[in-house]
């Protein structure tokens, strides 16, 4: 599959140096269309049983920050019926995200990475109507 995602966008950075009495805060919000991408692989191993496995990876850049996520989904599933289905599934997603040259009136104050990993295991009832 490939497609867009519509994101809004607000990123707050505040800090302090009580040593030299500065506060700063700096703001970025927007919102766009991301491109995405996302690969899904389901199997049935029998007539009850289905193994699935995705892989999704989106990028933006927006003024000095950018960054991206991946998202990875393996998981099994018991087909209980024509419209009932069983299962669990380990999910990974990792958020790194790289803010260049935060900017005062005075100078270039610091950069900053914020690198973020989710890992779940999720059971699950399906529905499909």
């Amino acid at each position: 599959m490939v497609g867009l995602r519509w994101m809004d966008l607000q990123v707050t950075l505040a800090f302090s140096d009580e040593g030299n009495d500065i506060e700063e805060q700096s703001d970025v919000k927007g919102s766009a269309p991301l491109p995405y991408l996302y690969f899904e692989y389901r199997r049935l191993f029998s007539e009850k049983w289905r193994f699935t496995t995705g892989l999704g990876w989106f990028y933006l850049k927006f003024n000095d920050i950018e960054g991206g996520q991946w998202i990875g989904r393996v998981g099994i599933e018991y087909l209980a019926g024509k419209r009932w289905a069983f299962g669990a599934a380990i999910n990974l997603s990792n958020i790194n995200v790289d803010w260049d040259a935060i900017q005062t009136e005075v100078e270039d104050v610091l950069n900053l990475v914020i690198d973020m990993s989710i890992h779940d295991l999720s059971l699950f009832v399906r529905v499909r109507f």
